[in-house]
């Protein structure tokens, strides 16, 4: 049962693990709530995790995550999409393409989610080849000489472009909507939430679709 679980999960005295199990357990923690729906808990386990430069690839993959579904949930896409591009490198192959079909769909569509022009960081960097890719796939340009310019602009950009321009990504122009039917103000409406919250942090880190709609019935 989830409470059970939950209730025993949070017995564990953090002591108890090493540095590394520690910050696992946080993340741990941190999902828990995101999915209990609360939301500032989560935001606090979060910012107990250490920086990028001290966690193993695996913790730093979880913690991104983490940082898109809450980021997700508050509609601040352009914090969502920078997680996104930090998150890439450290995906399988089969991810890293959702992740990338992810970023230029949100792109493509939200054409004025970066208004002021990128920094300098790596993240920065690459982000500029996201959108100038964007920028291509909405006037439906995914095709030399246009690619091959881009190319010869960003030349380490990591984007899988003839993989994604075959999975169909120009089609990311139209949204890709999933609507959830739930009970939310009946008897079940506890029930209901709870299954809406876990719904919401899958659909936000599949990349699957761009959107969630939820009735109540």
């Amino acid at each position: 049962h989830y409470s059970t679980a939950y209730t025993m999960f949070e017995q564990i005295e953090p002591a108890w693990l090493d540095p590394r199990q520690r910050v696992y357990f946080t993340l741990l923690r941190a999902r828990y709530a995101l999915l209990r729906e609360n939301l500032p808990q989560a935001q606090s386990l979060l910012a107990q995790v250490p920086g990028a430069a001290t966690l193993s690839p695996e913790n730093l993959a979880r913690k991104l995550q983490l940082e898109i579904a809450i980021a997700a949930q508050q509609l601040q896409f352009d914090t969502a999409i920078r997680a996104r591009i930090a998150l890439d490198s450290l995906l399988d192959p089969a991810r890293q393409l959702v992740n990338q079909r992810r970023i230029l769909a949100t792109l493509t569509r939200e054409a004025t989610l970066f208004d002021a022009m990128p920094g300098s960081s790596a993240v920065d960097r690459q982000l500029q080849g996201w959108l100038a890719l964007a920028d291509l796939n909405r006037a439906r340009q995914l095709e030399d000489p246009q690619l091959r310019l881009w190319r010869e602009q960003y030349p380490l950009h990591p984007a899988r472009v003839e993989e994604l321009v075959a999975s169909g990504i120009a089609d990311s122009i139209s949204s890709r909507q999933i609507a959830l039917l739930l009970p939310t103000t009946s008897s079940l409406g506890r029930a209901a939430q709870a299954f809406k919250a876990g719904f919401s942090a899958a659909v936000a880190a599949s990349g699957r679709f761009d959107d969630s709609l939820e009735y109540d019935i």
